[in-house]
């Protein structure tokens, strides 16, 4: 025999809502059905050739999730139903709970009978299992036993369940609660109507009813090719068509008609050196190349300094824009860049000029720029009001300054003489003013010549010519005693027997002094 152990989980039909509002964290989803055994020949004492044998099961979404009854009535009937019959074995029951493990043992065939439950396929063995209660399904029952569908549809109804707290209905960690086995060689189809408390908790009831089936393998996918609308179990054979085909494999569009499905075709130039080039182009275009230096990514072929502009592109240049060289065009940096001197444009014009003296605010030197203030300094460009000339600030002396507001100490001229050092008067023009003249005899061959006198006043007294001693001579002329050119006195000789004696008079006085002074510097006859 091929034994399956392939849950089909059937999509579920939710026909009735439920009594209370469900919460989010558990309910009952669907009833799935699980095939158990496909038979192929004789089991035990029964021959099982074609059929298969399936269980019911309810999906719950919380391990503590509880199935406490399937009820069925006109409204709501319980309907479990197959094109053929239901296999029965003779020892077997209703429910999964009128099995007994020992005589499955020894009755191979028994454990594919078809039999009604909650939770347990075998008679209770747990302290919390109960076995299967029911309600008015005694003929519905008998029906089933008979191998025929159970269907329960009275206006009364009735229902098979088991009570709060026991283990039966509990989903636990496969979230899923047993409802039924059946085997049959038909189409299983049939609804359900299953009351849940959601999380175990009594007060938290769900009613859910979901359409079930099986035995009808086949492809259930609407848009498959192979669709078939009379089977309720997918067997994984559907097909489908490609894109752009259909089910006869004919191109669903083809605009050019080239035999070639438009969603297959494939545009693009044929030169490999093209951007656009294709394999297998089916659609060729206009082929589009990449711009010189660069390839069809846009991206430089050679970029050195990785500045994103390719190398045969870069511009060498000033790319400082505070600089006076600055070139925009420039994309690579060559150290050329140029800059203002501090206070100055590019152009060598000052940035701040207030006063307009064509030096620049920032290098102005506040000082004196009076070249004739004591203070001037010739270094400012700004005057600072600084300045000062300090001098004679009196009109009547020598250096009497007009320009002077600081008094200093005045010069003035000697009594007599103005500022240049000249008389005052001085009517003779010799030079001694006036007022400094002393009258006396200037002749210094006089008796009475007066050394200090500046003014002679004819009062002279002179010697005779007999004054003038031995070996000299008067010159009257000279107005003096000359040599006679004996050689043996005189102011020609040397005065005789006393040397220097010149007038003779026995002395070397003032007289000889005079004499001699008289003719130095007169050359000899």
């Amino acid at each position: 025999m091929l034994r399956i152990a392939t849950r089909v989980a059937l999509a579920a039909l939710l026909v009735c809502s439920t009594a209370l509002s469900l919460p989010l964290y558990a309910q009952v989803t669907a009833i799935t059905v699980e095939t158990i055994e496909v038979h192929d020949g004789i089991v035990g004492n029964s021959d099982l050739t074609g059929m298969t044998t399936y269980r019911l099961y309810a999906q719950l979404t919380d391990s503590a999730d509880f199935v406490g009854a399937v009820y069925g009535s006109a409204e709501e009937p319980i309907d479990i139903s197959t094109t053929t019959s239901f296999f029965q074995h003779p020892a077997g029951g209703s429910f999964g709970t009128d099995l007994n493990g020992f005589f499955l043992n020894i009755l191979p065939d028994l454990n594919y009978d078809s039999w009604l439950t909650i939770g347990l396929d075998l008679s209770p063995s747990g302290a919390n299992e109960e076995g299967i209660s029911s309600l008015g399904i005694i003929a519905e029952q008998a029906a089933f036993e008979a191998g025929e569908n159970f269907l329960l549809n009275s206006e009364i109804g009735g229902s098979w369940f088991v009570l709060p707290g026991s283990d039966n209905g509990v989903a636990g960690a496969d979230q899923q609660v047993l409802l039924a086995q059946v085997t049959t060689s038909g189409l299983l189809s049939g609804q359900l109507n299953l009351q849940c408390f959601l999380g175990g908790n009594p007060f938290d009831e769900q009613l859910a009813t979901f359409e079930f089936g099986a035995g009808a393998p086949g492809c259930t996918a609407e848009d498959a090719c192979n669709y078939d609308s009379e089977a309720n179990s997918d067997d994984g054979s559907c097909w489908f068509a490609p894109d752009g085909y259909s089910c006869e494999l004919e191109c669903l569009e083809d605009a050019d008609g080239d035999g070639v499905c438009d969603p297959y075709e494939v545009a693009g130039c044929e030169d490999p050196a093209s951007c656009n080039f294709a394999e297998g182009v089916t659609d060729p275009v206009e082929c589009i190349y990449a711009v010189s230096g660069y390839d069809c990514a846009g991206a430089c072929l050679a970029d050195a300094d990785g500045d994103g502009v390719c190398d045969p592109f870069e511009v060498a240049g000033c790319t400082d824009a505070e600089a006076c060289n600055y070139a925009a065009a420039a994309t690579d940096e060559d150290d050329s860049c140029t800059y203002p001197a501090p206070a100055y444009d590019c152009a060598g014009e000052c940035n701040n000029d207030t006063d307009g003296d064509g030096i620049c605010d920032e290098l102005e030197f506040p000082g004196c720029t009076d070249e004739n203030a004591d203070n001037f300094f010739p270094a400012a460009t700004d005057d600072d009001g600084s300045c000062y000339t300090s001098g004679c600030m009196d009109p009547a002396a020598c250096d009497f300054n007009p320009l002077a507001d600081t008094a200093a100490e005045c010069t003035y001229p000697e009594a007599g003489y103005d500022c240049d050092g000249v008389c005052l008067v001085d009517e003779d023009g010799d030079g001694v003013c006036d007022s400094f003249e002393v009258l006396g005899c200037t002749d210094p061959l006089a008796e009475n010549f007066n050394p200090d006198a500046t003014e002679d006043n004819g009062a002279c007294i002179v010697l005779p010519p007999s004054y003038c001693g031995e070996g000299t001579v008067w010159d009257a002329e000279a107005g003096q005693c000359v040599s006679d050119g004996s050689g043996d006195g005189g102011i020609g000789g040397y005065g005789g027997a006393c040397f220097g004696d010149f007038d003779a008079d026995g002395q070397r006085g003032t007289s000889d002094l005079l004499m001699w002074l008289g003719v130095y510097g007169y050359a000899c006859d």
